[in-house]
Parts: structure tokens; C-alpha cells; sequence
């Protein structure tokens, strides 16, 4: 099992993209290089991107001597120009995996889990000129917070939790996981409707502190430009909110769109992979 992250729905990738030999291929988002890999395996070349550097460090060890494989550190969100340096005249199909990776859930310092009390609240990808989740909760009022949780975490108590979070660092400055999750202990009831609440709080700080939603919007403009006629756009999204950008996106742009409905993993893939029942995939051809 791959430690750095298990790369989800590669197959059905493979056989969406409908890979011909040598020619070029983008994985806006290559994690741990599983779909990389899988496309170069199927002849395909590939131009691998990440905003994470430990994300890039970890695909160049797996890829190392691959060939046809580029690896670029960038944001999805200057793909047309990623293309251009590396010398790529057309793109026959592009990957996003819009995924948090287990590696980046796991390690306690990137603070993107409840999971571990003594981590900071930093929640940035990879680019440091970013606020942190702390700086945010710290420098948000009481209406922006709401605005976020309800927005981005899609949290029907979003009123109650942003009250929280304001009188809990008039006591104390929320600058841990231990921190958060004490500010909101008494929000949400206990066991799963508990944690359920805290996973949508942690997502709506993550998606504001990485700017996600407008790096999305940009990254998928970038990939009209750089697809050729023909080419594959696949999407692998993990909450509504993604799911409604990518779909409003594929429908109005220069693409016909290949998934009435989403595509959903395997039961088999389901239950080598808990973290991947929440995934969708669409997929649209560049008119």
C-alpha cells in the first residue's frame, strides 16, 4: 500500500482518458504519483503537477526512471503556462484529484486533522505567503467566520460555531487542534454528529486558507486552453461544493460532457479505501 496516499479510481482514469502511445497527458494534481503512474504504464507521457512540494519530492522517488514523465512543483492554476515550458505542442487528456492526501491528513504538522490534538493550525498546501487556518481564526470576525463555515463547510450550525470560536479566543488564542476542537466541544452533540460537524469546520478553514475554490475556477480554465479538440477533462471531486464548480464548468465551457451523473468507485475500491466514499468523477471531451 502506497504510505503517501492511495491514488483513487486509476483504472477507470486509464480507460477514460483512452490513452494513445506517446502522446502527452497533464495530472494537475499528482499527490503521490498513482495516476502518473498509471497513465506513463499505458504509454502515455505525462506532466505531473503539485503545489505540495513534499508531494513532488515523494512522485520524484516513485517515478524515478520513468520514462516520458515530467514533474513540475506549480499550481494546477498556471497549467497552460507548465505546458508551454516543458515543450508540450497538444495535451490529449488532464487529471485533477481534487483529494486532500492521506499524507497531508496524517502528518500532524500540516494541521488538516482534528485527529491530532498538539498540531499547529497551519492547513497551507505548500505556499507560505498564505494565512494559516490559526491566522485566520484569529483575524476573521464573528459574520466572515460564519461566512466560511457556512459556505465551504455546508454547516447548518455555522451561526453557532463561528459564536463559539469568537468567545472561545477572548480566553484564549485558537492556535492548535487542541485549541479548535475545545472551542467547539459543545457544539454538534457527540460521537459521529460530532466529528461529522469538526470534519466540515476543518474543511471550510482548508478550503479558505488554499483559496480552493478560485484556484479551481483558474485550473480549469487553464485546462480549456491547454487540451486539444478531443482531449479528456476528468474530474475527481469530494464534496458538493467541487462537485457543483467542475459540473457548472464542464456545462457552459467548450466541452461536451461525457457523465450525465458521476461516476462513483467500485465497492471493491471502497473497501480497500475507506477515504474514497465521497468521491466523483466527471469527464467532458474539448469540443
Amino acid at each position: 500500500m502506497d504510505k503517501f496516499h492511495i491514488s483513487i479510481m486509476s483504472e477507470e482514469i486509464v480507460a477514460a482518458l483512452c490513452i494513445v502511445k506517446d502522446r502527452w497527458y497533464v495530472d494537475a494534481t499528482v499527490g503521490s504519483g498513482g495516476h502518473t503512474e498509471a497513465i506513463a504504464r499505458s504509454g502515455g507521457r505525462v506532466l505531473g503537477l503539485d503545489v505540495d512540494p513534499d508531494a513532488i519530492e515523494y512522485a520524484k522517488k516513485r517515478l524515478a526512471g520513468m520514462e516520458g514523465v515530467i514533474l513540475q512543483h506549480r499550481s494546477y492554476a498556471e497549467l497552460e503556462r507548465a505546458v508551454k515550458e516543458a515543450g508540450i505542442e497538444r495535451v490529449d487528456g488532464i487529471v485533477f484529484d481534487l483529494g486532500v492526501s492521506s499524507f497531508q491528513l496524517d502528518t500532524p504538522a500540516r494541521g488538516f486533522s482534528y485527529r491530532f490534538e498538539d498540531a499547529p493550525l497551519d492547513m497551507r498546501f505548500g505556499d507560505i505567503k498564505k494565512k494559516t487556518a490559526e491566522e485566520v481564526l484569529s483575524q476573521a470576525n464573528e459574520e466572515e467566520l460564519y461566512e466560511i463555515i457556512a459556505t465551504y463547510g455546508e454547516e447548518e450550525r455555522a451561526r453557532s460555531i463561528a459564536h463559539a470560536l469568537v468567545r472561545a479566543r477572548k480566553i484564549k488564542k485558537i492556535v492548535s487542534v487542541s485549541d479548535l476542537n475545545s472551542a467547539l466541544i459543545t457544539i454538534g452533540g457527540t460521537g459521529h454528529d460530532h466529528f461529522r460537524m469538526l470534519s466540515r469546520v476543518y474543511q471550510a478553514l482548508r478550503i479558505v486558507v488554499n483559496d480552493e475554490m478560485r484556484q479551481l475556477q483558474n485550473g480549469l480554465l487553464e485546462a480549456e486552453k491547454a487540451l486539444g479538440s478531443g482531449g479528456k477533462l476528468i474530474v475527481l471531486t469530494f464534496h458538493s461544493i467541487e462537485d457543483r464548480v467542475v459540473k457548472r464548468f464542464m456545462l457552459s465551457h467548450a466541452f461536451t460532457v461525457l457523465t450525465k451523473k458521476p461516476i462513483m468507485p467500485s465497492k471493491h475500491e471502497l473497501y480497500e479505501n475507506s477515504r474514497a466514499r465521497s468521491v466523483k468523477m466527471r469527464i467532458a471531451e474539448k469540443l
